[in-house]
């Protein structure tokens, strides 16, 4: 699957779940529409936590993954150039940041679960700013445990990949 199309899919998802927690039986006031940045038209507007985030997600895997999972990490990673010990330390990084994301997601949905029982909506502040730091910490991991080379190939494959990406300009405020 392109990294286009899980994101596509990952948008929709988290799309879907954004709208079903904002389902109330109680009136709400409406937004505006969202403004969404165009990575092939304006890379430079999406954050470089954005472009990692959304990077990380879609190319980590289970600590444990299939074989299929397995076979479809490599060919990502493989995209990007590394070198056999960078691509390792790569893969193992994105096993850790797979879990902990996973963990920081069931803890938000258990939180808002709670809150729309006893009627309230959940505010998403705390989780977005701990899967930011999340991201962050991640990256800095990498840049510690690669090759200056293995980290600049990845640093630009990044960078390169915001030209398939689309994000909120809520997000990239932020």
């Amino acid at each position: 699957m392109t990294l286009n199309v899980r994101l596509s899919a990952v948008s929709s998802l988290l799309f879907a779940v954004n709208f079903a927690m904002g389902q109330s039986s109680t009136p709400t006031h409406q937004h505006a529409p969202t403004k969404i940045i165009d990575g092939s038209v304006h890379p430079e507007l999406i954050s470089d936590i954005d472009a990692y985030r959304l990077y990380f997600v879609m190319v980590s895997q289970s600590p444990e993954p299939s074989d299929v999972q397995a076979k479809r990490q490599s060919a990502q990673v493989g995209k990007v150039g590394l070198a056999a010990p960078d691509a390792l330390a790569f893969k193992s990084s994105l096993a850790a940041f797979h879990s902990q994301y996973a963990q920081l997601i069931r803890e938000y949905n258990e939180a808002a679960t709670a809150a729309w029982a006893n009627g309230e909506r959940s505010d998403p502040t705390l989780f977005k700013l701990r899967r930011d730091r999340l991201v962050q910490s991640v990256r800095e991991s990498l840049k510690a445990s690669l090759s200056e080379d293995g980290w600049k190939r990845l640093d630009q494959f990044v960078q390169g990949e915001k030209r398939r990406m689309k994000s909120s300009a809520a997000e990239g405020a932020q």
